[in-house]
């Protein structure tokens, strides 16, 4: 697809296919242009495959606005659990019910489990042991039947709201193309905003793109820096995007904080492997991790630094090397129109 331009005026047609692997990084501050830099990009992949499963996570419900969610093919889908839990109803996202389906395997269902809850390191390792024993169908019946108390007594706070109303119900997915807005969860609680998008993530990637065995899919997480420090989401994130290279899965990151995502050694990880990294527009306070990261220069640095929005560099790794240019995407007039907060600069015909 057409992307941009480079700093000499080439065009830029970007194919994701060439490169080592599927995953896409944008990074820029507040205003850099690395929302409009996504919608461009998901809006050009649709147009190109309309065919293709959409999931986006947005912790800000920047995506699920009507006219934005329209121009990418998505349905929007506004989460809110505490009128699920008015209404007597649940999300239906039980980690347990998603092993006992095969949706998430026994190191990932007592990873989460272990990371959500208060529980010490020895009674982490008995939590893959029973949930290996235990024949449950529920968590809530995974609950009842364990015989350690303490364990036991901490695992109940699964049967109080906001968790309650996670785990029960069920999840109906029936659409191919979906943006979830997360933004009234993110309200509730840092937790719960991680506890939904991890089982979101992965539930709808085996729905939506493993179950079909299709080849082309997207999922893409905006606001990234908001799970830096919970290594169990990144871990599920770096798992789907890894079991998803065989299907076509173009994974892609946003994020505003660069410096709160190389904190996390998964992060950091996702940050150093992505085949594709857009850097946009970033202050002093980000040089240091950049230049550690991606090896820019001073004076690479002092570019982004004063670049306008969707000015920056295009960072590739593919077989024949690693390449990595001057950039400024270019959305058209109609993208402008669609999503525009501010003005962007140029424009495309």
């Amino acid at each position: 697809m057409f992307l941009g331009v480079s700093g000499t005026g080439n065009r830029i047609v970007y194919n994701p296919y060439k490169k080592v692997n599927y995953n896409i990084v944008i990074l820029g501050e507040s205003g850099s242009g690395k929302s409009m830099t996504n919608k461009v990009l998901q809006r050009r992949y649709y147009k190109l495959h309309p065919e293709w499963p959409l999931i986006g996570l947005d912790p800000e419900n920047e995506y699920v606005k009507p006219q934005v969610a329209r121009a990418l093919g998505a349905i929007p889908v506004e989460i809110d659990l505490k009128e699920l839990e008015a209404s007597g109803e649940g999300l239906g996202l039980d980690p347990v019910k998603m092993y006992r389906e095969e949706i998430l395997d026994i190191d990932e269902v007592s990873s989460l489990i272990s990371s959500f809850y208060p529980l010490k390191a020895e009674e982490s390792l008995q939590i893959r042991k029973y949930i290996y024993t235990y024949e449950a169908d529920t968590i809530y019946d995974f609950i009842e039947r364990i015989p350690d108390k303490n364990i036991k007594e901490i695992l109940e706070l699964a049967k109080v709201p906001p968790d309650r109303t996670v785990f029960s119900g069920e999840f109906d997915l029936s659409i191919n193309r979906v943006i979830f807005g997360l933004r009234k969860i993110g309200a509730m609680s840092k937790r719960t905003m991680d506890l939904v998008s991890a089982l979101l993530s992965v539930y709808a990637y085996d729905k939506l793109i493993a179950q079909h065995s299709k080849t082309g899919g997207i999922i893409f997480v905006d606001e990234a820096w908001r799970f830096s420090d919970n290594e169990i989401v990144l871990t599920l994130f770096e798992n789907i995007a890894r079991r998803g290279r065989k299907y076509g899965l173009i994974f892609t990151y946003i994020s505003q904080r660069v410096n709160d995502l190389a904190t996390s050694q998964k992060g950091r990880t996702i940050l150093e492997q992505s085949a594709t990294t857009i850097l946009l527009h970033h202050d002093d306070s980000s040089k240091q991790t950049l230049q550690d990261i991606y090896k820019l220069s001073d004076w690479e640095f002092e570019y982004i630094k004063k670049a306008n929005p969707g000015e920056g560099f295009l960072r590739m790794k593919t077989v024949s090397g690693n390449y990595k240019l001057m950039i400024h995407v270019l959305p058209t007039k109609e993208e402008m129109q669609l999503f525009s907060t501010s003005p962007i600069g140029a424009v495309s015909e």
